[in-house]
């Protein structure tokens, strides 16, 4: 572990137990900037150089505090935004399960520090119809559909509703927490809640998703060390059994020894160093090359085939299947049979609208090769992680 991952984990600690703590010889604050940025971990960082004792008065410090206030605001509606939600669900009878950021705000020292793109609740898709008409009388407008989350979007807050608690392709996932609703407890009210146990579960799970398809960056990790230390007392043998049903029991043990070394007093060795090195690389939500390689993966278990997952990739960029599309085209859920004309649309959309990004792709795939999917199997495999079909 470099100077600058040990400075930045050494600020993040300090503004997780509010305790100063001792910076490596060498790192200077200027040194983390694009990091801190990338990593979406400025008001961590911030919190920690202030708790340190670090000058606040450089430019750098000063362009942190300007934004750690904005960030504050933006918190402190979207929490606003979220409880007016709440209650109206509780008025009309809706129930709902908060999930994530949404719990993980109120486990930190102070909420702003994490922060949170969106809010994510599991509701009943029965009560769906229901919902959009309290969400419309709340001035919010509905995103695009995906076969997961329905999303909806105001000013003050980007609403995530799931239909399940995890994808349905996720099969090994979804084996073990269906739609989510049988392992939820009525907590008060309308609002349920999963058992410390199970929560923790899920989120792991949902790191762990990310890992191994894109990559992930370190907030999600902060969200297990804040959750077990406010935790302390969840069931562990409960909690292994759980990730071995999963296939994540040797990467939640080499988890737990890598945020030990992060947070604890645990000894740096060579697979903390090289989890430690993928976490920073990936940014905040990881590389989209690292997907594409994922897919072939999760095709062909043995890694062979890569000619078949590029003439997928690139068949799936010019005809998407129906399933994608009609979350595109609302239109194509009642009428399927206007599939095929939606074709010109979609690809004069990626034209004007995203051809930079299709490009991107393109050269990803025509790129792709034997040897890279065969790295990314081993890369996964070493941590403990890989793809699993029933």
């Amino acid at each position: 572990m470099d100077v600058l991952h040990q400075g930045i984990l050494a600020l993040v600690k300090s503004a997780l137990t509010g305790t100063k703590t001792v910076l490596p010889e060498g790192f200077l604050p200027e040194m983390a900037d694009v990091c801190v940025r990338q990593q979406s971990l400025l008001p961590l960082f911030f919190q920690g150089a202030y708790i340190c004792g670090l000058p606040m008065q450089t430019e750098q410090m000063q362009k942190y505090q300007k934004k750690y206030f904005q960030i504050l605001r933006h918190s402190e509606l979207q929490m606003r935004a979220l409880k007016q939600v709440f209650a109206a669900f509780e008025e009309h009878e809706i129930d709902y399960l908060p999930m994530k950021g949404c719990n993980m705000k109120a486990l930190y020292p102070q909420p702003e520090v994490r922060m949170m793109g969106d809010a994510d609740v599991l509701i009943r898709m029965e009560q769906y119809p229901q919902i959009c008409r309290i969400l419309e009388s709340l001035g919010f407008v509905p995103g695009k559909e995906s076969h997961h989350e329905l999303p909806w979007k105001r000013d003050d807050l980007y609403l995530e509703l799931h239909k399940a608690m995890v994808p349905a392709t996720e099969k090994e996932f979804y084996a073990f927490f269906g739609i989510g609703w049988q392992m939820a407890e009525l907590q008060q009210g309308h609002r349920y809640v999963l058992k410390k146990e199970d929560e923790f579960l899920f989120l792991f799970t949902h790191m762990a998703k990310h890992y191994r398809w894109r990559g992930i960056g370190i907030r999600q990790f902060l969200d297990l060390y804040v959750f077990r230390n406010t935790h302390p007392d969840m069931d562990e043998q409960y909690i292994e059994a759980g990730m071995e049903r999963l296939h994540l029991l040797e990467f939640y043990r080499n988890t737990k020894t890598l945020l030990d070394v992060w947070f604890g007093d645990g000894i740096p060795n060579e697979k903390t160093d090289y989890m430690t090195a993928y976490i920073f690389s990936a940014g905040n939500w990881g590389l989209h090359e690292n997907s594409i390689y994922g897919a072939q993966l999760k095709m062909h278990p043995g890694g062979q085939d890569v000619r078949n997952t590029k003439r997928k990739e690139l068949w799936d960029a010019v005809f998407p299947p129906l399933d994608r599309m009609r979350y595109r085209f609302p239109v194509l859920k009642k009428r399927p049979y206007l599939y095929p004309l939606f074709w010109p649309v979609r690809w004069l959309q990626l034209i004007f609208r995203t051809p930079r990004i299709i490009r991107k792709k393109l050269q990803i795939v025509r790129d792709l090769d034997d040897d890279k999917v065969r790295e990314r199997r081993q890369a996964l495999n070493y941590v403990g992680l890989d793809f699993y079909e029933e």
